[in-house]
C-alpha cells in the first residue's frame, strides 16, 4: 500500500444494529475491553489537551477509535467539537510507520474499516 492509499482510504464501520456502543466497537476492533481513559476520550464532550499514558496502554487504539466514534456516532454537539481529520505528528519515521500499521490493523479488523 502506498502513502496516498493510506491517507485517503475511507473508514467505514459496519453496524449490525443501532444499539452498538463504544465498548462494543472498541472490543470488536482491538479484541480488548476499553480502559476507562479510552472510553472517556470517546464519550466526553470535551477533548483533552494532553494524553499522559504509559507506553503499551493503548493510546493509538484509543485515539483512532475515539475519533471514529465521536465523528460517526456521538450526538451532534460532540461531532461538532471533534476535528474532521485525525493527524499524528511523530518525531521519528519508525514511529510513524508503526502508528500507520497499527491504524490500518485497527480500522480493518472485524469489518471495521475500509477496503485494504
Amino acid at each position: 500500500m502506498d502513502r496516498q492509499d493510506f491517507l485517503y482510504r475511507p473508514i467505514i464501520v459496519s453496524m449490525e444494529s443501532n444499539e452498538m456502543n463504544f465498548d462494543e466497537i472498541f472490543k470488536k476492533a482491538s479484541g480488548y475491553e476499553p480502559y476507562p481513559f479510552q472510553k472517556k476520550l470517546a464519550t466526553d464532550t470535551e477533548l483533552p489537551q494532553l494524553l499522559d499514558i504509559p507506553t503499551g496502554c493503548g493510546k493509538t487504539a484509543a485515539v483512532i477509535l475515539a475519533w471514529l466514534w465521536r465523528r460517526r456516532f456521538e450526538e451532534e454537539e460532540v461531532r461538532e467539537k471533534t476535528p474532521r481529520r485525525l493527524v499524528y505528528c511523530l518525531p521519528m519515521r519508525v514511529l510513524m510507520e508503526q502508528t500507520r500499521d497499527n491504524s490500518v490493523n485497527i480500522s480493518t479488523q472485524n469489518n471495521i474499516g475500509g477496503a485494504t
